[in-house]
This record gives structure tokens, sequence and C-alpha cells, in this order.
């Protein structure tokens, strides 16, 4: 038996929408080790890299669009690669009409590596953060294309990232919000302080 237990949630302010949520995730001590840890999702470990080895696919055109402006507004002081984005741009097509942000050594254009004085990390991240804003991002294994499937998402599978203090659905709720509504994370929050707290550690599912 999967040891995994789920909630849906109907938004109140528009019924027609329903959300499924990972209530063993939400509840867990999850938290992103990059810089703590992380191997990186390469084929060889490589901490500098994180989860940003092959770019980040965009989900449609207003995703690009949305990302392309961001990266025009970058201050080189954020962005190690500005000089590159402002050359050759910040994507890259695909075949069968996708996009996705450009590699450059190795990476996401938009990685700025340990070495560089402005600080390692996501440069729109990093952007964000200086701007007082929260960054907010996918985590699913579909928003990174058919790459997806193959890598090592360490992130999710090691022990290493179970070390937060506090559950997952309290330290991203910026995201749920984000990604739902003031409402229905109000729900979903009022579900999940009521649950026991789950294992550090998520269980491992294998499907053969």
């Amino acid at each position: 038996m999967i040891d995994r237990e789920w909630v849906s949630i109907i938004d109140p302010d528009a019924p027609a929408e329903r959300y499924l949520f990972d209530v063993t995730f939400l509840l867990s001590r999850y938290r992103c080790i990059y810089g703590r840890g992380c191997p990186s999702t390469a084929a060889t470990p490589s901490p500098d890299l994180g989860c940003c080895s092959f770019g980040a696919h965009y989900l449609e055109p207003a995703d690009r669009a949305r990302v392309e402006a961001a990266a025009r507004r970058l201050d080189p002081a954020v962005f190690m690669h500005h000089e590159e984005a402002r050359r050759g741009g910040a994507s890259v097509e695909l075949p069968g009409g996708q996009a996705r942000t450009r590699i450059v050594d190795g990476a996401c254009i938009f990685l700025n590596r340990e070495s560089w004085p402005g600080g390692a990390g996501c440069a729109l991240h990093r952007a964000a953060i200086v701007r007082g804003a929260h960054p907010i991002t996918s985590f699913d294994r579909g928003a990174w294309g058919e790459g997806g499937a193959d890598f090592g998402w360490w992130c999710t599978e090691a022990p290493e990232a179970y070390t937060a203090d506090t559950p997952l659905y309290q330290t991203m709720a910026a995201e749920l919000v984000a990604m739902t509504s003031p409402a229905v994370y109000a729900e979903l929050a009022d579900h999940l302080s009521r649950r026991r707290p789950a294992p550090r550690r998520l269980p491992v599912v294998r499907v053969c």
C-alpha cells in the first residue's frame, strides 16, 4: 500500500475550480537545499548547478514573454550572464514549437555561480528578493518538459531535504496562495493544522 494522503478543496469563490493537494508532502519538513548539499539534477553531481542544468521550459507563450521581459529589467549587479542575455537573448527554440531558457556554461542562463561576487542562485529570484518580493516558481516534473522524467529529483527524494523547522504548507504559503487563491489556502491551512505531523522524509514510491 502507498502511504500517501490527498485532500481535494473547491474554491469557495469559484466553485468550478477544484484543487488536489498532497497532504503528506505539505505536512513534511521539506525545504530547498540548494547551496546546502544539493547534488544537482545533472548526470554528474554538481552542487553549483542545483536544478538548473536543463534550463526552464516555458509553459506557454505568455510565460516566455513574462520571463524575457523580466530579463531585460534585471540589473547587471544581480545577473551574472547579463551581457550574454543582452547579446543573444534569454531563450532558445526547441523542436515542436517549444522553448526554454538558454544554457550557458552547462546551466540555465539565469543561474549565478557560487564563485560570482554578486551571489549564487537564480538571478530572477535574487532580483525579487532585492525588491522585497517573494520569488515563486514551478516545482513539478511536468514544468521541465520531457527531460523532467530523466534526471534525479534530489530535492524531493533525499532525506537531507526534510530538515525544515516548520511544515511545508507554512514555509511555502506564498506559493500556494499564488497557485490557488487566499480562500483555498485558508481552508487548506485549517485542514492541515488539524492533521498529525507527517514523517520528515516522504515514502519513496516506485512505479514499475
